[in-house]
């Protein structure tokens, strides 16, 4: 099978594919036309993971924009019903990083004394998370790893947008994640057999 890439001949590469794509690298993408110039600050590049449990349900996103980048994480208890949340903006993306490799890339987020940090290494099977922010006079830790060999395959699409320009996801579901949460006095622990990530 030939490799399959977001970009081709300078041009979007649109379609969908199952854990196919292997070259997700936009930066060769030309309009034919002065805008090209500025191409590199409309690049936008992120990763989202979400978590689910009988306990709880937490979020953790990681945003690149160029000239702004954003990190939120939330947790939601639902024997408690209480619901934590954390966000934070950067100007020019200062302390985010969101590597272009889907399979083996670094996302990360560093201000002060918090942290996000996402080990992509699906070569080895698995997603390590490390995050410790603060939020309501509470600290959120966690540590986790999300098992993904490759079994379940993910849905990956190129799709058109305005003005001629493209955009790239890669999605994949109900994968088991072993780790710990921990919030403030509250401590979770996620168990591979029965909690679920994307």
């Amino acid at each position: 099978m030939s490799e399959v890439k977001i970009i081709t001949n300078k041009k979007p590469n649109f379609g969908v594919w199952q854990g196919e794509i292997s070259d997700v690298d936009p930066r060769e993408y030309r309009r034919g036309n002065l805008s090209d110039l500025w191409i590199p600050l409309r690049e936008k590049r992120w990763q989202y993971i979400g978590v689910y449990t009988e306990e709880i349900i937490f979020g953790l996103a990681v945003f690149h924009g160029s000239y702004l980048g954003n990190i939120f994480c939330y947790l939601y208890d639902r024997k408690r019903d209480f619901l934590w949340e954390q966000e934070r903006m950067a100007p020019m993306s200062a302390g985010i990083r969101v590597d272009r490799n889907v399979q083996t890339g670094v996302v990360s987020y560093s201000a002060e004394d918090e942290r996000i940090r996402i080990d992509n290494q699906q070569d080895q099977g698995i997603r390590r998370i490390d995050v410790k922010l603060r939020s309501e006079g509470r600290d959120i830790d966690i540590k986790a790893e999300i098992m993904d060999d490759g079994s379940l395959p993910a849905h990956q699409v190129v799709t058109p947008t305005a003005d001629d320009d493209f955009t790239f996801t890669h999605k994949i579901a109900g994968l088991p994640i072993l780790g710990d949460v921990r919030l403030g006095e509250f401590r979770y622990t996620l168990n591979p057999k029965r909690d679920r990530a994307v």
